[in-house]
Protein backbone atom coordinates (compact mmCIF):
# COMPACT_ATOMS: atom_id res chain seq x y z
CA UNK A 1 0.00 0.00 0.00
CA UNK A 2 1.23 3.52 -0.74
CA UNK A 3 2.77 5.52 1.71
CA UNK A 4 0.12 8.40 2.88
CA UNK A 5 -2.91 6.22 1.95
CA UNK A 6 -5.31 6.14 4.96
CA UNK A 7 -7.71 3.25 5.17
CA UNK A 8 -11.01 3.62 7.03
CA UNK A 9 -13.20 0.62 8.01
CA UNK A 10 -16.39 0.52 6.74
CA UNK A 11 -17.93 -0.77 9.56
CA UNK A 12 -16.32 1.26 12.89
CA UNK A 13 -15.68 -0.92 15.70
CA UNK A 14 -18.02 -0.10 18.69
CA UNK A 15 -17.39 2.51 21.08
CA UNK A 16 -15.34 3.77 18.18
CA UNK A 17 -16.00 7.64 17.71
CA UNK A 18 -14.61 8.11 14.47
CA UNK A 19 -15.32 10.88 12.65
CA UNK A 20 -16.81 11.01 9.10
CA UNK A 21 -15.37 13.91 6.50
CA UNK A 22 -18.30 16.28 6.09
CA UNK A 23 -18.56 15.54 2.46
CA UNK A 24 -20.05 12.04 3.54
CA UNK A 25 -23.04 11.11 4.77
CA UNK A 26 -23.72 7.61 6.22
CA UNK A 27 -27.25 5.87 4.99
CA UNK A 28 -28.30 2.73 6.18
CA UNK A 29 -29.08 -0.07 4.56
CA UNK A 30 -30.92 -2.83 6.64
CA UNK A 31 -30.26 -3.75 10.44
CA UNK A 32 -26.74 -4.71 9.55
CA UNK A 33 -25.10 -2.14 6.91
CA UNK A 34 -24.10 1.40 6.62
CA UNK A 35 -22.95 2.69 3.18
CA UNK A 36 -21.20 5.94 2.73
CA UNK A 37 -22.44 7.89 -0.26
CA UNK A 38 -21.35 11.25 -1.55
CA UNK A 39 -23.58 14.22 -0.16
CA UNK A 40 -24.01 16.01 -3.70
CA UNK A 41 -23.65 14.18 -7.17
CA UNK A 42 -20.91 15.47 -9.68
CA UNK A 43 -21.28 17.97 -12.41
CA UNK A 44 -20.26 15.38 -14.92
CA UNK A 45 -24.06 13.57 -14.70
CA UNK A 46 -25.47 17.44 -15.69
CA UNK A 47 -26.67 18.14 -19.35
CA UNK A 48 -24.19 19.91 -21.15
CA UNK A 49 -27.02 21.27 -23.28
CA UNK A 50 -29.82 22.71 -20.56
CA UNK A 51 -27.20 21.98 -17.72
CA UNK A 52 -30.49 19.50 -15.74
CA UNK A 53 -29.39 16.92 -13.22
CA UNK A 54 -32.39 14.96 -14.53
CA UNK A 55 -30.08 12.82 -16.63
CA UNK A 56 -29.62 8.76 -16.80
CA UNK A 57 -28.02 6.34 -18.93
CA UNK A 58 -29.57 5.40 -22.02
CA UNK A 59 -29.94 1.83 -21.22
CA UNK A 60 -31.54 2.84 -17.77
CA UNK A 61 -34.06 5.39 -19.73
CA UNK A 62 -35.26 2.82 -22.21
CA UNK A 63 -35.56 0.66 -19.04
CA UNK A 64 -37.62 2.92 -17.30
CA UNK A 65 -40.07 4.19 -20.49
CA UNK A 66 -41.22 0.36 -21.33
CA UNK A 67 -43.91 -1.10 -19.37
CA UNK A 68 -44.99 -4.53 -19.42
CA UNK A 69 -48.22 -5.48 -18.70
CA UNK A 70 -49.34 -9.63 -18.51
CA UNK A 71 -52.85 -10.22 -18.33
CA UNK A 72 -54.69 -13.50 -17.29
CA UNK A 73 -58.84 -13.56 -18.16
CA UNK A 74 -61.14 -16.29 -17.83
CA UNK A 75 -64.29 -17.07 -19.50
CA UNK A 76 -66.62 -19.72 -19.00
CA UNK A 77 -65.10 -21.97 -21.61
CA UNK A 78 -61.73 -21.20 -21.81
CA UNK A 79 -58.77 -19.47 -19.62
CA UNK A 80 -56.28 -16.96 -21.91
CA UNK A 81 -53.24 -14.91 -21.16
CA UNK A 82 -51.85 -12.05 -22.71
CA UNK A 83 -49.02 -9.70 -22.67
CA UNK A 84 -48.26 -6.05 -23.94
CA UNK A 85 -45.43 -4.12 -23.74
CA UNK A 86 -45.81 -0.16 -23.76
CA UNK A 87 -43.67 2.31 -24.36
CA UNK A 88 -43.34 6.19 -24.04
CA UNK A 89 -43.15 8.51 -27.02
CA UNK A 90 -39.51 9.34 -26.01
CA UNK A 91 -37.93 5.79 -25.49
CA UNK A 92 -40.15 4.87 -28.54
CA UNK A 93 -37.71 7.71 -30.78
CA UNK A 94 -34.60 6.25 -28.99
CA UNK A 95 -32.15 4.22 -30.52
CA UNK A 96 -31.85 0.65 -29.75
CA UNK A 97 -28.32 -1.24 -29.05
CA UNK A 98 -26.92 -2.28 -31.61
CA UNK A 99 -26.63 -6.03 -32.67
CA UNK A 100 -26.53 -8.38 -35.61
CA UNK A 101 -30.32 -9.85 -35.01
CA UNK A 102 -31.76 -9.09 -37.74
CA UNK A 103 -28.68 -10.12 -40.01
CA UNK A 104 -28.89 -14.05 -38.07
CA UNK A 105 -33.18 -13.56 -38.65
CA UNK A 106 -32.36 -13.66 -42.29
CA UNK A 107 -29.55 -16.66 -42.52
CA UNK A 108 -31.77 -18.97 -40.55
CA UNK A 109 -34.53 -18.00 -42.76
CA UNK A 110 -32.14 -18.67 -45.89
CA UNK A 111 -30.86 -21.80 -44.48
CA UNK A 112 -34.80 -22.81 -43.33
CA UNK A 113 -35.44 -21.83 -46.94
CA UNK A 114 -32.73 -24.32 -48.13
CA UNK A 115 -33.91 -27.16 -46.08
CA UNK A 116 -37.64 -26.71 -47.46
CA UNK A 117 -35.93 -26.86 -51.30
CA UNK A 118 -34.23 -30.24 -50.31
CA UNK A 119 -37.74 -31.50 -49.11
CA UNK A 120 -39.37 -30.28 -52.41
CA UNK A 121 -36.84 -31.19 -54.78
CA UNK A 122 -37.91 -34.80 -54.23
CA UNK A 123 -41.06 -34.12 -55.93
CA UNK A 124 -40.84 -33.87 -60.38
CA UNK A 125 -43.83 -32.04 -60.68
CA UNK A 126 -42.71 -29.19 -58.21
CA UNK A 127 -39.52 -28.32 -60.27
CA UNK A 128 -40.82 -23.99 -60.49
CA UNK A 129 -41.41 -24.11 -57.43
CA UNK A 130 -38.02 -25.71 -56.16
CA UNK A 131 -36.15 -22.64 -58.21
CA UNK A 132 -38.02 -20.54 -56.57
CA UNK A 133 -37.57 -21.33 -53.20
CA UNK A 134 -33.64 -22.08 -54.14
CA UNK A 135 -33.18 -18.15 -55.34
CA UNK A 136 -35.20 -16.33 -52.25
CA UNK A 137 -33.10 -18.95 -49.69
CA UNK A 138 -30.35 -18.12 -51.38
CA UNK A 139 -31.06 -14.48 -51.71
CA UNK A 140 -31.77 -14.36 -47.83
CA UNK A 141 -28.37 -16.02 -47.37
CA UNK A 142 -26.68 -13.41 -49.11
CA UNK A 143 -28.47 -10.56 -47.08
CA UNK A 144 -27.92 -11.83 -43.92
CA UNK A 145 -24.30 -12.71 -45.00
CA UNK A 146 -23.65 -9.04 -45.75
CA UNK A 147 -25.85 -7.03 -43.14
CA UNK A 148 -23.75 -8.78 -40.31
CA UNK A 149 -21.54 -5.92 -38.60
CA UNK A 150 -17.89 -7.51 -38.44
CA UNK A 151 -17.59 -7.76 -34.52
CA UNK A 152 -15.06 -5.47 -33.72
CA UNK A 153 -16.79 -2.61 -35.82
CA UNK A 154 -19.67 -4.01 -33.44
CA UNK A 155 -18.22 -3.90 -29.93
CA UNK A 156 -17.46 -0.43 -31.02
CA UNK A 157 -20.56 0.46 -31.73
CA UNK A 158 -22.26 -1.48 -28.66
CA UNK A 159 -19.14 0.62 -26.36
CA UNK A 160 -20.85 3.75 -27.84
CA UNK A 161 -24.10 3.41 -27.14
CA UNK A 162 -23.46 2.06 -23.46
CA UNK A 163 -21.75 5.47 -22.94
CA UNK A 164 -24.29 7.66 -23.89
CA UNK A 165 -26.53 9.58 -22.22
CA UNK A 166 -30.12 11.23 -21.78
CA UNK A 167 -31.46 14.15 -20.56
CA UNK A 168 -34.78 13.35 -19.10
CA UNK A 169 -35.90 17.61 -19.30
CA UNK A 170 -34.33 18.15 -23.19
CA UNK A 171 -34.25 15.15 -24.92
CA UNK A 172 -30.77 16.05 -25.76
CA UNK A 173 -28.29 12.69 -25.90
CA UNK A 174 -24.23 12.48 -25.63
CA UNK A 175 -21.17 10.54 -24.62
CA UNK A 176 -20.24 10.51 -21.11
Amino acid sequence: MPKGVQVRPLFPAPNSRQATPSILKKYRRGPHRAVECPAQMPDKFKCPKCGSGRTKPLSMAIAAGTRRRRTVGVSRRSLWTSSSTYKSDLVASLPQRPSNAGAYLLIFLGVCGLLLTLVVMNNPNQSGVTIFLAVVSILLLLAGYFAKTPANQLSQQQESWDNKWLCARCGHQWNG
